[in-house]
């Protein structure tokens, strides 16, 4: 580099551009065992540069790079352009190093669960522990070669990637799950990322390390298929959404089921038309993932309509109501594209945002609710019932949060309400519902003044009611606490 510059000697000497400080260590009392690495500061050294000191001793004790030339191994990689891809193109405001460790920590987590190193309870075990820490000092007893081939593999596909600016986007919502930028960010920050986010990771990895030509399409429908499966949630009549993957065992399913599937995920729809599939992971979604791929590749023409559906805020990629909705029941060809259109349309309109709990809307959507009729009764509030009575009165509520209605779709007893309403407005709306509603003879007159009366239902901010035994009047609760029928409004 400096053979044709002049006047070295004098630069290096006289000038002192380049200085050396020397600390003598003998009048510390440290044994001549002890390996210490100090920074002009003194300072330790991290966790990712203990952790890559192990990963590369442990390497050459295994001979696992026996066959590479020295530029190809990891310890000339990864303070190299293993590196540079993260400080080139990572936020500068965080440790690097700190980056290193999220990526390796992550890269081990998605690996034990379709690895050989560990099994049971001792898996879920490091699993667990992984998720909360990127420094478990024992983090090298769990890369084998088998997982150190893949970290190394990992790191090249992703700082070749970056290098060629060709990382693709997803244009798809990943809802509650969307990341700080893109997965592979938000796997670096390490902040606020979930057991689902890891997942989504792991099968955009395993889609990238298949496929050196990307096709957009393919990837994105590979990772609908992914989010949707992620994306469920066990539901409760409180409206409560807890995510699918939320624990070890849901995770370490979660990858073994990814891991079958991206065998197929060059052509993901293609594959769930011909394949079994053996994990029983979210074994419902898989069903129905596989019946949607059935109608893709058999009516390519409705897969946008599908997708569309697919994307409704209410229901999150889950879509075998609006499927029945639409006609079908055991086969494909039962379905009526034209009204599938339709009833997608309507979710687009009504249903395709959180809806305030105090909204105008969503009052006026519970008014029309208690103007469908099912076997003879217009008591959609059944759906939910409470041990403690208001005073003598049974408690029902109508829906006090939107994601309530996540729920109610999925009862077998009450979800044909939600049907007959939909159904209904496909041919017209909210306003003319509730303007052409003329009483039945069957109906009380507290729930047909609830309907026609605009205001009454917005003075009740719970949005519990509690009925009367003989169901001649009911109280518009202050609260959902029983003991609050004292000042809430008496419809008579």
């Amino acid at each position: 580099t400096f053979k044709n510059m002049k006047d070295i000697w004098s630069a290096l000497v006289d000038r002192k551009n380049i200085v050396f400080h020397l600390l003598v260590l003998e009048n510390f009392g440290l044994s001549d065992d002890l390996y210490i690495k100090m920074n002009a500061r003194g300072r330790l050294l991290t966790s990712f540069e203990n952790l890559k000191a192990e990963i590369q001793d442990k390497a050459i004790k295994g001979n696992w790079e026996l066959s590479k030339e020295e530029k190809e191994k990891f310890s000339y990689k990864i303070d190299g352009v293993w590196t540079d891809f993260l400080w080139q193109n990572y936020n500068k405001n965080h440790s690097v190093d700190n980056a290193h460790m999220n990526f390796i920590t992550i890269l081990v987590m998605t690996k034990l669960p379709v690895g050989q190193l560990l099994k049971g309870a001792e898996r879920i075990d490091v699993i667990q522990r992984l998720n909360f820490t990127n420094s478990a000092r024992d983090l090298i007893n769990y890369i084998d070669k088998e997982t150190f081939d893949y970290i190394c593999e990992v790191y090249a596909l992703y700082s070749h990637l970056i290098e060629r600016q060709s990382i693709p986007s997803l244009t798809l919502s990943l809802w509650r799950h969307a990341p700080e930028g893109d997965l592979l960010n938000q796997i670096l920050l390490g902040s606020n990322t979930s057991y689902s986010h890891k997942v989504l990771f792991y099968a955009q990895t395993r889609y990238l390390m298949s496929n050196s030509t990307i096709c957009q399409e393919k990837y994105e429908e590979w990772m609908r298929v992914v989010r949707n499966i992620v994306s469920q949630a066990d539901l409760t009549p409180d409206g409560k959404r807890s995510d699918i993957i939320r624990s070890p065992e849901t995770f370490n399913g979660a990858i073994g089921l990814i891991n079958e599937l991206a065998d197929g995920c060059n052509d993901i729809y293609a594959y769930l038309c011909s394949s079994s599939i053996n994990s029983t992971f979210a074994r419902e979604q898989i069903k129905e993932e596989i019946l949607k791929a059935k109608i893709i590749c058999k009516f390519p023409v409705h897969k946008k309509l599908l997708f569309n559906a697919e994307d409704n805020e209410l229901l999150r990629g889950k879509i075998m109501f609006i499927l029945e909705c639409a006609g079908y029941k055991t086969e494909i060809n039962e379905i009526d594209f034209d009204l599938l259109e339709r009833v997608q349309a309507v979710f687009a309109k009504y249903f395709n945002r959180e809806l305030e709990p105090l909204s105008t809307e969503f009052d006026k959507f519970r008014r029309v609710m208690l103007t469908v009729e099912v076997s003879g009764k217009y008591q959609y509030y059944n759906y939910w019932w409470s041990y403690w009575n208001a005073a003598s009165a049974e408690k029902r509520k109508l829906f006090p949060v939107f994601r309530e209605i996540e729920y109610f779709i999925g009862l077998d007893d009450y979800k044909v309400y939600f049907k007959k309403l939909v159904l209904k407005l496909t041919e017209t709306d909210y306003d003319s519902i509730l303007s052409n509603f003329t009483r039945p003879d069957n109906m009380e007159n507290w729930q047909y003044r609830l309907i026609v009366e605009e205001g009454l239902l917005s003075q009740c901010a719970s949005k519990y009611i509690a009925i009367s035994p003989e169901r001649t009047y009911c109280y518009l609760m202050r609260s959902k606490r029983p003991s609050d029928i004292s000042g809430s409004i008496k419809v008579e």
